[in-house]
């Protein structure tokens, strides 16, 4: 946790993984799921502070292709407010090769199952539904939609827009890491996610979109650069980036947002009526009064929480690679 710009908390506990008993690290990386979300919706207000995303305007003006299939009003709010009724547009490509653990195909950008081929998929082939204009939490397709939009905003490949934009300002670029790749060292500090046979068969469930999450733990899936469900960091390293947030942009000498900015971003979630305004999800903090606060962040599976509490200039981050109740690794 971070107050004020400064660390306040930094506790670990744990092993990377029943065969891998190294003790978990203030710099451990974790499969932090959907909590990549939130990072991603930092660093596209990164792009609005800037001027170059204006979140009414069609998502086509950015990226011409996506008006196809009836997407030609779909705006870039609804994008990140999961409104666009593209929940359950996932490729078909993707899905396949990633039941085959094709890490050649994953990882070749212009594959049909790969980064740009599957934002290829989604802008000329996928269609809303009937959901358009309500919530409805864009699990997967989220990452290749907002971050194939933010791509062509600032006309730079994710992850580097990542790095230079937000995680290099506020020097977590080795906590934050958006695509493992071939990068050994970061490979070596990444917590096992662990869970039993069983909860993994509940976890899926009838239906279900996503894989199995015990996949993360193969270098091909590990590899893939898909902010909505791919992205590793350090419980140090999210709550870095929302202790900027909430720390009037941020932490000591190190800055992502100016003070007008970060105080703009506050003021637009507490004043949205969107179930996840601006890609956040809302906390609920009380202050000492009772009072219910502004605070917001996202969550990941295994109960990881990640947020930001303005009020406090306060920024925290809990993250698990266990999605098992009972286990003794990392926390």
């Amino acid at each position: 946790a971070f107050v004020g710009g400064r660390v306040a908390v930094d506790a670990v506990a744990g092993s990377l993984s029943p065969a891998d008993r190294r003790p978990v690290r203030s710099d451990t990386l974790f499969a932090v799921w959907s909590g990549g979300k939130g990072v991603t919706a930092a660093l596209a207000r990164c792009l609005v502070a800037d001027g170059t995303l204006d979140l009414d305007a069609p998502v086509a003006k950015y990226w011409p292709a996506f008006a196809a299939q009836n997407k030609g009003d779909v705006t870039c709010r609804e994008l990140l407010e999961h409104t666009a009724g593209l929940s359950t547009a996932v490729p078909p490509a993707f899905l396949r090769a990633l039941a085959a653990l094709d890490a050649a195909a994953l990882d070749r950008d212009a594959s049909p199952s790969g980064w740009r081929g599957c934002q290829k998929w989604l802008a000329t082939r996928a269609a809303p539904d009937s959901s358009r204009g309500s919530f409805a939490y864009h699990a997967v397709s989220w990452g290749w939609l907002v971050g194939g939009l933010l791509e062509r905003c600032a006309g730079e490949r994710f992850d580097v827009l990542l790095k230079e934009r937000l995680l290099d300002p506020l020097g977590v670029s080795n906590d934050v890491i958006a695509r493992l790749g071939a990068d050994a060292a970061a490979r070596d500090r990444v917590a096992e996610v662990c869970i039993s046979e069983a909860d993994a068969t509940a976890f899926l469930g009838e239906g279900s979109l996503l894989p199995d999450p015990r996949l993360i733990n193969d270098p091909a899936a590990a590899s893939l650069l898909l902010p909505s469900t791919t992205m590793h960091a350090s419980a140090r390293g999210l709550a870095a980036i929302y202790g900027a947030l909430g720390n009037a942009g941020a932490l000591g000498s190190k800055r992502a947002l100016s003070p007008d900015d970060a105080a703009g971003l506050v003021e637009d979630v507490a004043a949205s009526r969107a179930v996840q305004p601006l890609g956040f999800r809302r906390y609920r903090v009380n202050g000492a009064d009772g009072a219910p606060r502004t605070a917001f962040g996202h969550a990941g599976l295994a109960q990881l929480h990640a947020f930001c509490d303005p009020s406090a200039k306060a920024g925290v981050a809990v993250v698990f690679n266990q999605l098992s109740p009972a286990s003794d690794v990392a926390r």
